[in-house]
């Protein structure tokens, strides 16, 4: 798949933009500030409704504008198709594809990129919680059914934090205590459902990353592990009780990223955390293209500035058979090749 055109309407930095793209190696120059980040960011958000930098979409919004506006025409092996997401923070998102209505989970299905970003850094490192939206939106964007599921805990998580609350009051009954039996089981039951299906993708993800990191003749052994939040019968009741909401859970799940046995986020440099990243990335990228049955967009925003020339020469040999869109301040140097450039 290849993305033809992107139209950007009160985004971010950008009051109206129109870009159009060629088949294969695209690169945006441009200054610090001049809203290369926010081109990707955009197509990210037209592809999987959800941004890489911020989980809130009125963020996304131009200053003092309610709305935003994105459209991409693309092309495969079916023909040319439209996908539109307009974002009013009064009515949330409304997703078109070639002008008719359509779910989020069509729209990763039918429109997959993957994005390589300096972000990535502070992800592996950082507060757990963005570490796991990065890794829902990879598993949603080859397993698009999963949204549904997420959704659905979400929605039972919120009903039982709620009867929590409500359990601590004087006026508690055999009504509430009913309510937060049937709450807990099946909180347990969409739990079980994410978790089979986070370790499906980790274990897919542990496979894929060791080929990459052979692909880019990488000595050091990067790898992924998924540790699961369970419920434990009444020792996690208890402690629900004591701090007034559901203590265990897929959304208390915890993803560590290793270097030669030793945890990234507690000890490894910028340099290390940039090539595990790098290897993520290129490993959900193989991940969703066998799902999907075509090669997704690759995105990469500055990421060359700190790799040297060879990993620089098989990352360009890897991407050759993709569309791939790059942002840089300048001519990155050691990628040879022909560029379309987008310059801002």
């Amino acid at each position: 798949m290849v993305i033809k055109s992107l139209t950007i309407i009160n985004f971010r930095n950008q009051k109206k933009k129109y870009l159009e793209f060629g088949e294969n190696l695209n690169l945006i120059l441009g200054k610090n500030g001049m809203g290369k980040t926010s081109i990707l960011e955009a197509i990210f958000v037209l592809s999987t409704t959800a941004s890489h930098r911020t989980g809130v979409l009125s963020d996304l919004n131009r200053k003092g504008e309610g709305s935003f506006g994105l459209k991409a025409v693309t092309e495969d092996i079916a023909g040319l198709t439209d996908f539109e997401v307009k974002y009013v923070k009064s009515r949330g998102l409304d997703i078109k594809i070639n002008g008719a209505k359509a779910k989020k989970c069509e729209l990763i299905e039918k429109f997959p990129v993957v994005l390589f970003s300096p972000e990535d850094i502070e992800v592996i490192k950082g507060p757990m919680k963005n570490l796991r939206r990065l890794i829902n939106i990879n598993i949603a964007q080859s397993n698009p059914s999963y949204i549904d599921s997420l959704i659905r805990y979400n929605r039972i998580l919120r009903e039982r934090n709620s009867c929590i609350r409500r359990l601590g009051s004087e006026t508690l009954g055999e009504e509430e205590d009913i309510n937060f039996k049937v709450w807990t089981d099946a909180l347990k039951k969409e739990a079980d459902r994410i978790r089979s299906v986070r370790e499906d993708f980790t274990m897919k993800l542990y496979e894929a990353m060791k080929k990459e990191q052979d692909l880019l003749n990488i000595s050091d052994k990067i790898s992924i592990e998924y540790i699961p939040s369970c419920f434990s019968g009444q020792k996690s009741i208890t402690s629900d009780m004591k701090f007034k909401y559901t203590t265990w859970g897929p959304h208390r799940d915890a993803f560590i990223f290793y270097m030669n046995g030793n945890k990234l986020r507690n000890c490894g440099s910028r340099g290390e955390t940039r090539i595990a990243a790098v290897i993520y990335r290129m490993a959900v990228w193989s991940i969703i293209k066998e799902s999907v049955n075509r090669n997704p967009v690759i995105m990469l925003d500055d990421i060359f500035s700190e790799l040297d020339a060879e990993k620089k020469k098989k990352i360009k040999n890897y991407i050759r058979d993709a569309q791939a869109i790059l942002t840089s301040t300048e001519m990155p140097h050691g990628i040879n090749g022909k560029f379309d450039i987008i310059s801002l």
